[in-house]
């Protein structure tokens, strides 16, 4: 029965095959290597992979000339946006109140009750009923939708004043559609609006 340092010598019976160490780098500085030369008897896709004799040792303690006296940047600093200068992330917006909108439906009210107030009339009471009711309750509506939103962000900052305006337009809301309301019956009521 042969060695084993035989059949390793012949490449035959156990079908191992000797493979001659990689050639020397020499004087070449650490992390270049000479591209690998294929071997006799090794199939193309292994001659053709820059990666198969690749060391998989990396060097991640030493700085290159060309990035010598820059700061590092962490991941979590380019993702969040921070400043690559100081190194400091940048924190996510925080999410307030739309404060715009329930603006808007308080305006409406207003305008609606205003309507109400000045002109009598069923004309003028259907513009203020209009305004005062499906519009701006459409609009406290999307005011509720997109502040929903914003509270399941995690990012949140009440604002104190944002209960008490939606409080006060569904308020003036309600009193201008009544009086608006009454203004279109008084109207229907005496045959002056048909």
């Amino acid at each position: 029965m042969p060695s084993s340092d035989d059949m390793w010598n012949r490449g035959g019976g156990g079908g191992f095959q000797q493979v001659p160490p990689p050639p020397s780098t020499g004087s070449q500085p650490p992390g270049r290597q000479q591209a690998a030369q294929p071997q006799p008897g090794a199939t193309p896709a292994a001659a053709a992979d820059p990666w198969a004799t690749a060391s998989p040792v990396v060097n991640r303690g030493t700085a290159t000339p060309s990035t010598a006296g820059t700061s590092p940047i962490t991941p979590s600093q380019t993702l969040a946006g921070g400043d690559a200068e100081t190194g400091t992330p940048a924190l996510p917006q925080t999410a307030t109140a739309p404060m715009p909108l329930i603006g808007g439906a308080l305006l409406l009210a207003v305008i609606g009750l205003v309507v109400g107030l000045i002109w009598h009339g069923a004309n003028a009471g259907v513009v203020g009923w209009l305004l005062a009711g499906p519009v701006a309750i459409i609009v406290v509506g999307v005011f509720l939708v997109v502040d929903g939103k914003r509270r399941g962000s995690g990012w949140y900052r009440p604002q104190e004043l944002a209960p008490w305006l939606l409080r006060v337009s569904v308020v003036v809301s309600l009193v201008a559609v009544v009086l608006n309301a009454f203004s279109i019956a008084n109207d229907v009521a005496r045959g002056r609006w048909t």
